[in-house]
């Protein structure tokens, strides 16, 4: 008996870390598919709107001001695209939050719309964007390497390279003030780029190429 109690303890230390790398990953690929869908709407906005991305400051008629974190209007106006607006929310909540985040709230507000109350896990990218309109595709000129979207820790609809003090928070765990990046999966983040495509990257990579050119978060105006 105890041979076999040895044998099903040495078979659970091997299998049980494989099962939750597995978890892992399966749950990251399951992130940068929805991430994959955020990039797509956008894009398929822009198509419609003389070729200018969702913008933010405006809040999409609600008093919000550039940063408050209760300005949604870039998601606001992807949302459609993914097959969510007012009275068609609860259906595709999950495509708001990345399903590594164990905890998810919601909020709906008078226009129907339902958000994040706290765990907005997902942001857009504002660094350096335009106050009042969103601008144009053909302005990037590396689109390829134009960080638009991400997995991030700030409860807010953004994330950012930099917080406004200039402290560099991309993946740093211990900054959360201001639309960090998240590290969530295997030492990395989610991220997608203005050609419409989602990527991970691993933090000193990311870190490393953005540095070196080879990822853009400044404005791609």
């Amino acid at each position: 008996m105890l041979v076999v109690i040895a044998i099903i303890a040495i078979l659970a230390s091997i299998l049980l870390p494989a099962l939750s790398k597995a978890k892992e990953k399966a749950a990251c690929s399951e992130c940068q598919s929805r991430l994959k869908q955020w990039i797509t709407a956008a894009l398929m906005y822009a198509d419609e709107n003389d070729q200018r991305m969702p913008t933010h400051g405006d809040a999409c008629g609600v008093s919000k001001g550039w940063g408050d974190p209760n300005n949604r209007c870039e998601w606001e106006k992807a949302a459609p695209f993914v097959g969510i607006y007012p009275g068609n929310t609860i259906s595709r909540n999950e495509l708001w939050y990345c399903p590594a985040v164990v905890e998810q709230q919601f909020q709906t507000y008078s226009a129907g719309w339902t958000y994040f109350k706290k765990q907005r896990k997902y942001g857009w990218n504002i660094t350096g964007m335009s106050f009042n309109e969103g601008f144009r595709l053909q302005r990037m000129t590396a689109p390829h390497i134009t960080v638009i979207q991400g997995d991030t820790l700030y409860t807010g609809p953004y994330i950012r390279w930099q917080d406004p003090s200039g402290t560099d928070c991309a993946g740093d765990q211990g900054i959360v003030t201001w639309g960090c990046l998240s590290l969530r999966h295997m030492n990395g983040s989610n991220v997608t780029f203005g050609d419409g495509h989602a990527a991970w990257y691993n933090y000193n990579s990311m870190r490393g190429d953005a540095g070196a050119g080879k990822v853009k978060w400044s404005s791609p105006h």
